[in-house]
């Protein structure tokens, strides 16, 4: 037997078009704050640490809103975690020119197999 309805705590919305954008936007958020994260480690300009630390913050809200869409906790999780972490060894290897060891390699593998086992949504 359903629930009923429980105000904003329910989940009206299981389709992934109310919590995909929030998710894009999370992702872009934190991908953002990461690489002004290195900047500031890099070039110690308060600038950098204020706008990271910013965007880490709006970045979480559109996580809260995509978990109360529907995104799920567990799916969402490992949608974020593994997008941010491709996006960031991307940047990482092509802006900062860092390098990737064997091991790095692998666990990027598994995170990309565990996005197809998932189904992606």
């Amino acid at each position: 037997m359903p629930l009923p309805y429980a105000g904003f705590l329910s989940l009206p919305y299981e389709s992934p078009f109310f919590w995909s954008l929030p998710m894009i936007i999370l992702l872009l958020a934190e991908l953002a704050a990461d690489f002004l994260g290195k900047e500031w480690t890099v070039k110690k300009k308060k600038i950098f640490f204020v706008s990271s630390l910013s965007l880490y913050i709006i970045g979480n809200a559109f996580w809260i809103y995509a978990v109360l869409n529907g995104v799920g906790l567990a799916r969402g999780a490992i949608l974020f975690s593994v997008g941010q972490e491709i996006a960031a060894i991307f940047i990482g290897i092509v802006y900062f020119k860092e390098k990737l060891n064997n091991k790095q390699l692998i666990g990027l593998m598994f995170g990309l197999i565990s996005i197809m086992i998932m189904g992606g949504f």
